[in-house]
């Protein structure tokens, strides 16, 4: 079908790439309501590759900042990733930070703690711990963090600006703030307007997450001496395509 010379998708060829886009991101399935459904959860995360191909060396060049030999930076002595889910960040993570450092993953579904661990293994994570709680409650005094990584995570929470408020809190004078969040579309119109007419059903269907929200706008708002961000594409991805990453530094 066409309209004004433009192709429009059939609603069988829409419904395909949304099912493909929400398979993609690994914060879109649907909502872990049991012991069982959590741990199905989990195993379809763990399986989850689509996504990580397309933001590989998107992530690679933001972890790289970590690296005291390559960004003139401090070591880093703690870091906490937020909503860490199987672990897919870690193996990304610069070798001295893997090495050298605390890392902590916070994650609410203890279904995906087994192949979180199991990821900190084979990335061979020397200190690494996981711990049950929310972006909302940290388990960290103010100050005690070095570094907050957080991908694909803000799309879901209840309120960014109390996570924000949160990572604000705990990370330390000069502590950096990672971030790799989807977001709506900022440039494309048509592709603004399908991810605010699935929203309803993405946020019942995904456990709340959001295909609209506009974090860029929040992480700027929320307080930190200095934001670096930068709006993308991710390809393949359709409504969860739109991206920002960056870094903000406490």
């Amino acid at each position: 079908m066409r309209a004004s010379g433009r192709s429009v998708p059939t609603r069988r060829a829409v419904l395909g790439q949304w099912a493909a886009a929400l398979a993609a991101c690994p914060c879109c399935a649907a909502p872990p309501a049991s012991a069982r459904s959590n741990a199905a959860f989990a195993r379809a995360m763990a399986s989850s590759s689509a996504y990580e191909r397309a933001a590989r060396d998107l992530k690679l060049e933001l972890f790289a900042q970590l690296d005291p030999a390559r960004s003139q930076s401090a070591p880093v002595r703690v870091l906490c990733e937020l909503g860490i889910g199987t672990g897919p960040n870690l193996r990304l993570l610069p070798e001295r930070v893997r090495r050298d450092a605390r890392v902590v993953g916070v994650e609410p579904n203890v279904a995906m703690h087994m192949y979180a661990s199991r990821a900190a293994a084979d990335a061979r994570v020397a200190s690494f711990e996981l711990v049950e709680a929310s972006g909302e409650s940290l388990p960290f005094e103010a100050g005690g963090v070095d570094a907050v990584i957080c991908t694909l995570t803000l799309c879901s929470v209840r309120s960014q600006e109390d996570v924000l408020r949160e990572v604000r809190r705990v990370l330390k004078p000069g502590g950096r703030f990672i971030f790799v969040e989807h977001v709506l579309s900022e440039d494309e119109p048509f592709l603004a307007l399908q991810q605010r007419a699935l929203d309803p059903l993405q946020s019942l269907l995904a456990d709340g997450c959001h295909v609209t929200r506009r974090t860029r706008g929040a992480i700027e708002a929320a307080g930190f001496a200095h934001v670096d961000a930068r709006s993308l594409t991710l390809p393949g991805l359709w409504v969860v395509g739109p991206h920002v990453a960056g870094v903000a530094v406490a």
